[in-house]
């Protein structure tokens, strides 16, 4: 029944991957695409209002010329007019005003191709399609605008010369390259008067067809497709789209018609790329769900089958697996024995019969205990265990182990059984594994061995310490209580000035209010940090300090500074947050608080914490290095990190005035600090002889029962 279970799951999951997978897909590649396309349409609306903007004043002063040739009648004035024409706008370089007299004038200047399509335009409008654009044969960036018109009933003709490379300066077109975009840009005639590729500049789709085919590396199919894409237009001005391929990669154009002059602006998008970035992302968003609902799969599988094969209450393999282990075995041919043991009652201190799921899996922990002298176990039914071992002398000592018990304060039970040693080969010749379990226990009821030496009444005695864990338990929840109802609280010790005998500022020390009893704190600590509560506890001790500093400022209008111990356990960056968070509601001033760092905040991770004491500092609080003098950790510290006060451990200040051996530690440890440029406050001063070795030394700062012992009440 669990196989079948245990296969329908299997299945059932399968296809729910197997489906989401597919979804997951087509979601995000499908979005991926319409973000593209989205994109590269927005780019071209606004590559083209660009390009529109920097044309207009073109436009604009070329038609305003062209109205004043029709309306002056001299001769010399248009031709004054055509020569300041392109000083009013910094993107024409020159302009030529040609008629049927002069056109010869200006063979030299454009090709011969195009100096024939322009005799045949002004041989009369209308006899010839109309020509809109001539290249500059000397200057790939240098285009002539023809605009055509009659005045006094002759036909004549405006060239503007546009230079690209100043109206690109503006316009910007290298600013469009998402996803490996360009802009280009094609003249009604076919020159590509923009593009990014400098061989391609100026080149003619129309005359230069082979050459562009090589370059680009695009066939004559999707060539011509290009080429033909300008004659989609009509009346409307819609972007349009183009598919083509080109150096090997598929690319999507769109386009549309710049106003004003005949030019068609492109922008192309290497599709053939994005689809692949787009697959490849696609599939960086399904993969890690693909291998955490494998990672199910699989756990799944295993529970399943661990279910099949293990005894729930005891946690060791079951009969099944023990049938499974034998049949391998017997294929194998493997000379082992198997020890069972049968559990007849089990006697605790009282002598009382116990026998419930707790004892027997304590049972089952201490049997485990002694997988020294044995390959494998199994618990075939609630009282019988199979030992498989490989030596008999193991056997012995195995048996001996189980007698002798482990000796413990409490809990100790009395396991009475029976013992029976078996082969494969006395089991059964033919090994019909499927009944195995039952063939033992049947063989068990005639032959055994009696567990305990009968002759004594000492029998094998079992045991298991609650009492630790017991301890353990009650402890975390003590230290829990006095977090939540806020019995943990601060003292304030003064710390003062040396020379000016001045309070400067004051430490917050922990103590522990139980039931008005104060009791040591050290204790409490040592607990928080095995049971990871030391945070909670550093964080209510910075909102008490914090709302007595904000209610002493309001009482009295005096900041008063203090030095807040952090431990190694806490300072993390979720801990800055909090801090910051208690600065604004209590209207704190971080420059009033130090922050104090022990031995053990630089022993775990120095990386880390040089980098939250780098945050704190930016931030404007205070850095003190407590207990300095106990351990190498702090000079390394020192070295890396700028810090404001270095506070010497009391240890070497307490009667240095009568310990030689002490007071040079002090001197040393003093030299030491100045080195580094901080401040220097010594703790545990207790007499004015300890004072004048102090500034002697040149201590500034003092702490100590001397000056005053730590008050649940902050003085300002």
């Amino acid at each position: 029944m669990i196989k079948k279970w245990c296969t329908a799951v299997f299945i059932t999951v399968a296809i729910l991957v197997t489906v989401l997978s597919i979804y997951t897909y087509k979601f995000n590649y499908i979005n991926r695409i319409e973000e593209y396309e989205n994109t590269l349409i927005s780019m071209s609306h606004t590559a083209k209002t660009q390009f529109d903007t920097t044309f207009a004043p073109v436009i604009e002063e070329t038609n305003g010329v062209i109205n004043k040739i029709i309306e002056e009648s001299m001769a010399e004035n248009e031709s004054r007019l055509v020569r300041k024409y392109p000083k009013a706008s910094q993107y024409i370089d020159e302009a030529f005003l040609v008629v049927q007299e002069n056109l010869f004038d200006i063979k030299d200047m454009i090709s011969l191709d195009d100096y024939e399509r322009l005799f045949k335009f002004m041989e009369g409008p209308g006899d010839e399609e109309s020509i809109t654009t001539i290249k500059n044969i000397e200057n790939d960036n240098l285009f002539y605008i023809v605009n055509g018109f009659m005045d006094e009933g002759k036909f004549k003709v405006l060239l503007t010369g546009i230079n690209m490379t100043k109206v690109s300066a503006v316009a910007k077109p290298e600013n469009f390259n998402a996803y490996s975009s360009y802009v280009y840009i094609i003249s009604k005639d076919g020159y590509i008067i923009s593009h990014p590729d400098k061989n391609i500049n100026g080149l003619n789709v129309f005359y230069d067809s082979n050459k562009l085919m090589k370059i680009l590396e695009i066939e004559k199919e999707a060539y011509q497709k290009v080429v033909k894409s300008k004659e989609r237009f009509t009346a409307d001005t819609k972007v349009k789209e183009i598919n083509y391929k080109s150096n090997g990669h598929l690319r999507k154009a769109y386009y549309s018609k710049l106003e004003g002059v005949n030019f068609y602006i492109y922008m192309s998008s290497d599709y053939s790329s994005f689809r692949k970035n787009a697959i490849m992302e696609t599939f960086r968003t399904l993969l890690p769900l693909m291998i955490c609902l494998m990672i199910c799969l699989i756990t799944l599988y295993v529970y399943i089958f661990v279910l099949q094969n293990t005894d729930y209450s005891s946690e060791i393999k079951n009969n099944y697996a023990f049938s499974k282990y034998l049949k391998k075995a017997y294929k194998k041919g493997k000379r082992e024995y198997y020890f069972v043991i049968r559990i007849d009652n089990i006697i605790c201190k009282e002598d009382e019969y116990v026998f419930d799921d707790n004892v027997m899996l304590k049972v089952s922990d201490f049997f485990k205990s002694l997988d020294n002298y044995y390959l494998d176990i199994y618990r075939i039914s609630r009282l019988h265990y199979i030992f498989v071992v490989e030596d008999l002398s193991n056997i012995e000592f195995l048996l001996e182990k189980i007698k002798m018990g482990i000796k413990r304060k409490s809990d100790n039970l009395e396991i009475r059984g029976k013992t029976l040693l078996l082969t494969m080969d006395s089991l059964d010749p033919d090994l019909n594994v499927s009944d195995m379990d039952d063939k033992i226990l049947h063989q068990m009821n005639d032959e055994y061995v009696n567990i305990s030496d009968q002759s004594s009444s000492k029998c094998i005695q079992y045991n298991e310490i609650f009492d630790k864990f017991n301890s353990h338990i009650k402890d975390k929840s003590y230290v829990e209580k006095m977090i939540m109802n806020e019995n943990i609280i601060p003292f304030f010790q003064p710390i003062v000035n040396l020379t000016t005998n001045e309070v400067i500022k004051h430490e917050v020390l922990m103590r522990v209010d139980d039931k008005d009893n104060f009791i040591n704190t050290f204790k409490i600590i040592e607990i928080a940090e095995k049971e990871g509560l030391v945070e909670k506890i550093d964080r209510s001790i910075i909102a008490q300090s914090f709302h007595m500093y904000k209610t002493m400022f309001k009482e009295s209008g005096k900041r008063v500074p203090l030095s807040i111990n952090l431990s190694s356990k806490s300072i993390n960056g979720k801990l800055i947050d909090y801090i910051m968070k208690c600065v604004d509601q209590y209207d704190v001033i971080p420059e009033d608080i130090t922050f104090e760092l022990t031995e053990t905040a630089t022993s775990d991770d120095l990386d880390a914490t040089l980098y939250y004491l780098k945050t704190l500092r930016s931030r404007g609080f205070k850095i003190a290095i407590d207990d300095f003098g106990t351990g190498y950790a702090h000079v390394e510290l020192l070295s890396k990190v700028d810090v404001d006060y270095i506070k010497i451990d009391g240890v070497f200040v307490m009667n240095a005035s009568n310990d030689k051996k002490k007071l040079k530690t002090l001197n040393a440890l003093v030299y030491l600090a100045k080195n580094y440029d901080t401040e220097i406050i010594a703790e545990f001063i207790e007499d004015q002889q300890t004072i004048d070795i102090l500034k002697r030394l040149n201590v500034e700062f003092g702490q100590g029962y001397y000056f005053g012992k730590p008050d649940r009440e902050l003085v300002g």
